[in-house]
């Protein structure tokens, strides 16, 4: 890896490119090579076929402990999919609610021949262990924050450009953080702006895929209600992650996963804007509102959500009172838009 970093050092464009920061920031060109290596170190990542096979084993491992073997997809997406993956460089934005949402995505795409994109994590997420098998099958490790480090920025930007002009996908987390209620939370712009920007620069076509995945239920749910009383967030770890796959059971029920169509860019013309104040917001920022709103579209429904809102809607219920109330809530949105059910076609028993 060391010698594929000093290449991109040495890099016509890129050394252009740290020579006009040198004069910006009236620094030393050697000092600002010296801080690009040091972003780059951190950055840098290739797939090498056998870790990445690894990888997937590892995943697959970490999931069959809490969900059912088999990932619900929807076939015909996965068919249009894998034509956009062979003609361009894909973008999957997709919904965070669990440390393992990633693992999900990579499993399904392995199961049925689809190249393993990039991934985007938190620098955090690269401790001993699982950072060395990261950087070797494809994760790309960011900092928490960089906001005024302008070498950093230039560094991931390039980093990003090469890639797309590879043709290389990618996958990461819209909001950046996990959802504490199954909702989306607010996206974040950041990785977003950048690839497009490398797109913009590039001759290659980025194509943004929403990817939308659901949890009958999810193993975080206690540390983030711990967490929300007050109880300190523990830091990743080696330790932390073999505690996090040992504690996980395997009672979750079942993952199911939901490909949208590709978003274009100019559909920021009827991007869904929750507050008219932001009509004046960056087309980026619109952009992602679009990418949020067509994850929503095609989030699928589980039953065991609507047995949820079933039980917030009472004060109490039987068991048969509850089954009444699911199959209302089925019977409801199998006349507006079938295809959301996860179980349709099933009795409640069977769910």
């Amino acid at each position: 890896m060391k010698e594929q970093i000093e290449e991109i050092i040495n890099d016509r464009p890129f050394q252009g490119l740290l020579k006009s920061l040198s004069e910006k920031l009236d620094l030393h060109i050697t000092e600002v090579e010296k801080k690009a290596t040091e972003a780059l170190r951190e950055l840098y990542s290739i797939q090498q076929p056998v870790l990445h096979t690894i990888g997937i084993q590892l995943a697959e491992f970490v999931v069959d402990r809490a969900y059912e073997k088999t990932i619900d997809v929807n076939l015909s997406e996965i068919k249009a999919l894998s034509k956009t993956m062979r003609r361009h460089s894909v973008a999957f934005v997709m919904t965070h609610k669990t440390y393992i949402d990633m693992f999900v995505l990579g499993i399904a795409l392995a199961r049925h021949g689809l190249k393993i994109p990039y991934i985007f994590a938190g620098l955090n997420m690269a401790f001993a262990g699982l950072g060395q098998l990261g950087r070797r099958s494809g994760a790309i490790f960011i900092r928490r924050s960089f906001k005024d480090d302008e070498i950093y920025k230039a560094t991931l930007r390039f980093f990003i450009s090469q890639l797309v002009e590879s043709k290389e996908h990618f996958m990461w987390a819209l909001e950046g953080t996990r959802s504490r209620t199954g909702k989306l939370v607010w996206p974040k712009m950041g990785i977003l702006k950048y690839i497009h920007e490398a797109e913009s620069q590039s001759k290659s076509e980025v194509k943004y895929i929403p990817i939308s995945i659901v949890y009958d239920l999810i193993p975080d749910v206690e540390d983030m209600t711990l967490e929300g009383r007050g109880k300190d967030k523990k830091s990743e770890s080696l330790t932390w992650f073999l505690n996090y796959v040992r504690k996980m059971g395997d009672d979750h029920g079942k993952v199911s996963l939901r490909i949208g169509k590709p978003v274009e860019y100019s559909d920021i013309e009827k991007s869904v804007i929750p507050d008219d104040e932001l009509n004046d917001t960056p087309s980026i920022s619109k952009f992602a509102f679009e990418i949020a709103h067509r994850i929503n579209d095609i989030t699928p429904v589980t039953t065991a959500s609507l047995i949820c809102t079933g039980l917030l809607s009472k004060f109490a219920m039987t068991k048969r009172g509850t089954e009444s109330i699911v199959l209302q809530l089925m019977g409801i949105i199998e006349s507006q838009k079938p295809d959301s059910l996860v179980d349709r076609g099933k009795n409640l028993s069977q769910s």
